[in-house]
């Protein structure tokens, strides 16, 4: 073989091992931080601080790349340059799917014959802009009373938003003085109050909090949170573990008691129900709703959504001792509401995604489900509510709304959420990844009213951020200051 040629070829192969030897390198110090590093701070650990530098160019590359990426996707699909607010899952399908429907709200009653119909707290990613919007509806007036004018460039200077590309306000929650609170679903996820007119008073960070805001008879309100124990030893656990836990705080966000879920199923014997399994959980809980409810005796239960356990718990928060537990019930449910109260009696109801998880299949499907009679008194042991035969000695009853056409059924994979409207027995349905609210009338079985979150007829929805259906509520006067 020529020298010259054998030498080109050595040089080649050394240029390529060292190509390759640097990759490794940078493969496995990313590897190492990301699996040894959770948590632990750099001057806690230079082994962990010289990985972190190391790594950093190419964590900022990769989210260039992925800010780049969504712009022109969002481009391609809705003519808009924006890298904020999630398009809705399967974007051509799903507004091919909804094509006959216009932007916004399509009524399907006429206005004004649905007395006492209630209200719509409206909340999304706005369709025309990617920014959050929520607004106050008249259902029954096909009315909007109230908008919510946040000053964004304000909220943005905050330290939790700062490097957050997307910004969500979730599962608003309005207080009497029309005062309105919300999670930040964007980068440290905390709970943030503004004034009736949308001018920011607090901001609480003090965890991550996510999924929904409950408030009880006494204005307490129930918040889930991610790492509950802040003291948790993670040898034990997965780097990723989420020890999930939820906050009562008072009405000005100061948090009144933190409660864990590790430690309540530690206390009531269940935690092989966790780490009985051969698989390391990372997520064993997924808290995604607290409802409050005070007994007649005034102390106090509430009733947690697991997703991951598919699992609806009641908890005495004074004793931390579980009632019971409904499984087998749903798939990966969300949103658990009490529809009534008899004594110490409730029935309630929960918005069943019906999906598997690991594989996202689509599902088949979401369904309302309802149980009645479940007993929530104290110094009782833990019932298992865990078979069909136990389910109908509670009355349950599955909705799955095959009596609308086929391509209108909810089939939100994740999220969602199902209100009862008992005055007019109808269900009020967020299908999140999709961009759609709707109400059906279990009467009839048709649709009442359907909200579309496009802006123009043939766009592709955003998601929804957890809108809310109230009943009755006085807001004269409330909002006046902020015309």
């Amino acid at each position: 073989m020529d020298k010259k040629l054998l030498f080109s070829l050595i040089k080649k192969i050394r240029h390529s091992f060292v190509i390759f030897f640097l990759i490794s390198l940078f493969s496995g110090i990313t590897l190492y931080s990301e699996r040894f590093c959770k948590g632990i701070k750099g001057k806690d650990n230079k082994k962990c601080l010289i990985a972190r530098t190391i790594e950093k160019p190419g964590k900022i590359f990769l989210q260039g790349y992925i800010n780049t990426r969504s712009l022109l996707k969002n481009y391609l699909l809705t003519s808009d340059f924006t890298i904020t607010g999630e398009l809705a899952r399967d974007p051509i399908k799903t507004a091919n799917r909804f094509k006959n429907l216009k932007p916004r709200f399509n009524f399907n009653f006429i206005k004004g014959t649905k007395p006492d119909y209630g209200f719509l707290i409206l909340s999304e990613i706005n369709s025309a802009n990617a920014k959050p919007l929520v607004e106050i509806w008249d259902l029954n007036k096909q009315k909007l009373i109230h908008k919510y004018k946040f000053n964004f460039s304000d909220i943005r200077k905050l330290s939790d938003f700062k490097n957050a590309p997307e910004l969500e306000f979730q599962h608003p929650l309005i207080l009497d003085d029309g005062s309105l609170i919300v999670i930040g679903s964007a980068g440290n996820q905390p709970i943030i109050k503004f004034n009736s007119c949308g001018d920011l008073l607090k901001l609480n960070n003090e965890y991550k909090f996510h999924h929904s805001i409950e408030k009880d008879n006494e204005g307490f309100i129930y918040v889930p949170i991610y790492s509950s124990n802040k003291n948790l030893s993670k040898s034990m656990y997965k780097f990723d573990f989420k020890d999930d836990g939820f906050a009562v705080m008072d009405k000005e966000l100061n948090i009144v008691k933190i409660y864990s879920l590790l430690k309540i199923y530690q206390k009531n014997g269940l935690i092989s129900d966790l780490f009985g399994k051969h698989e390391a959980i990372s997520d064993p809980f997924h808290l995604n709703d607290v409802q409050p409810l005070i007994r007649d005796d005034g102390t106090k239960v509430v009733l947690l959504s697991l997703r991951h356990q598919s699992s609806i718990v009641a908890l005495d928060l004074e004793t931390e001792k579980i009632l019971w537990i409904i499984e087998r019930a749903g798939l990966l449910q969300h949103d658990v509401d009490i529809i009534a109260k008899r004594g110490n009696f409730i029935d309630i109801s929960f918005f069943d995604n019906n999906v598997r998880q690991y594989v996202n299949l689509n599902t088949k499907g979401n369904k309302f489900i309802t149980l009645k009679n479940l007993d929530i008194s104290r110094n009782r042991n833990i019932e298992f509510i865990n078979s069909s035969y136990v389910h109908n000695l509670y009355k349950i009853k599955k909705y799955d709304f095959t009596s609308i056409p086929n391509k209108y059924i909810p089939k939100t994979i994740t999220e969602g959420r199902a209100d009862l409207n008992k005055k007019y027995n109808s269900v009020f349905i967020e299908e999140s990844n999709m961009g759609r609210l709707l109400e059906i009338d279990l009467n009839s079985g048709k649709i009442d009213w359907q909200y579309i979150n496009k802006h123009k007829s043939s766009g592709v929805p955003r998601y929804m951020s957890w809108s809310r259906r109230i009943s009755n509520k006085n807001f004269s006067n409330i909002f006046e200051k902020c015309e």
